[in-house]
C-alpha cells in the first residue's frame, strides 16, 4: 500500500530575498556523490546560499545515510529548503512496498548494523515531516515548489486547502483514504498525459508565478508555460541538476521567445 500523508506541514511560505544565490536542486535518490560535486562546482556558501530541494532525497543510489545527514543539518541552519516527494514518505508507509519501490539499501543496511539502520529510519521520519509544496517569495516574484503537481492547476487551490484542513477533508480521497490533492503534490505526472494530448498548455498555473518540479525524468531542464521540470535522472544518467535562481528565469525567458 501507499505512503501514508505527512501531518504537517503541507504549504510552507518562505522569504528568501536575503540569500545571496538560490539554487534549485533535481531529485537527489541518493547521489551524494554527485550532490558534492555539484556544489563545489558552484562554490555554494552555507553561511549565505540556499538549496532547495524538489524531493525524492533517497532510494536507488548507495548514500542515502549521507544525504540525509546533510540535508537534515542544512535545514537545522536554514541553508537547505525542501519539499518532499513519494520516495521520501516510503519509510513512514508499508515496509514491503518500500523495499519493493527501491528501498532495498536499507534492507543491507539493517542486516549490516541494525542499530545504525535504527538511527537512519528516525531521521528518514524527521524528512517525511517536511512540507508537501513551499512557496518561495523575492522582491518581485513568488515561486511555486512541488515534487509532483499541482491540484487543478491552481496554486491558490493548493493554499486553501493546505490551510483549511476543514475543505481538505471534504476532497475527494484514493483507495487508502488519502486526499487526492496530496498525492497530486507527490506523484502527479501531468506533463506525460499533457505531452500525449498535446496540450501543454494545460499545465500552466494560476496565481503563481513560477513553478519548480522533479518527479518526472528529463534530459535536461524542461520548461512548460510557467513550470520547469528539472529531474535529470540522477541515479540513472549521472547529472543532477543544481541550477541557480537567475539561470532558472534565463530558461524561462528563452522558451518564452521560442514560442514567439
Amino acid at each position: 500500500m501507499p505512503e501514508p500523508m505527512p501531518s504537517v506541514p503541507k504549504l510552507k511560505v518562505l522569504n528568501v530575498e536575503h540569500y545571496r544565490n538560490i539554487y534549485f536542486c533535481g531529485d537527489i535518490h541518493g547521489r551524494f556523490d554527485l550532490l558534492e560535486q555539484a556544489l563545489h562546482t558552484r562554490q555554494f556558501d552555507p553561511s549565505s546560499d540556499l538549496l532547495v530541494l524538489v524531493g525524492d532525497l533517497i532510494d536507488r543510489g548507495d548514500y542515502c545515510p549521507q544525504v540525509v545527514d546533510f540535508v537534515l543539518e542544512g535545514l537545522e541552519r536554514k541553508y537547505i529548503a525542501m519539499v518532499t516527494g513519494n520516495h521520501d514518505h516510503y519509510p513512514v508507509g508499508d515496509y514491503n512496498y518500500w523495499m519493493q519501490n527501491d528501498g532495498d539499501w536499507f534492507d543491507r543496511l539493517k542486516a549490516f548494523n541494525r542499530d545504525e539502520a535504527n538511527t537512519v529510519l528516525t531521521k528518514l521520519h524527521h524528512l517525511a515531516a517536511e512540507p508537501l509544496a513551499l512557496e518561495l517569495i523575492t522582491s518581485d516574484l513568488r515561486i511555486g515548489v512541488v515534487h509532483g503537481d499541482v491540484p487543478d492547476n491552481c496554486w491558490q487551490r493548493l493554499r486553501n486547502l493546505a490551510n483549511d484542513t476543514e475543505l481538505s477533508n471534504q476532497t475527494e480521497k484514493n483507495a487508502a483514504g488519502e486526499p487526492r490533492w496530496q498525492r497530486c503534490l507527490l506523484s502527479g505526472r501531468g506533463i506525460l498525459k499533457a505531452k500525449q494530448l498535446n496540450d501543454l498548455a494545460r499545465l500552466r498555473v494560476s496565481n503563481i508565478d513560477y513553478v519548480v518540479s522533479g518527479h518526472v525524468v528529463v534530459r535536461t531542464p524542461e520548461y512548460i508555460c510557467n513550470r520547469v521540470y528539472i529531474d535529470t535522472g540522477a541515479y540513472y544518467t549521472h547529472r543532477l541538476t543544481v541550477i541557480s535562481l537567475p539561470e532558472l528565469l534565463a530558461g524561462f525567458n528563452a522558451a518564452t521567445a521560442n514560442l514567439a
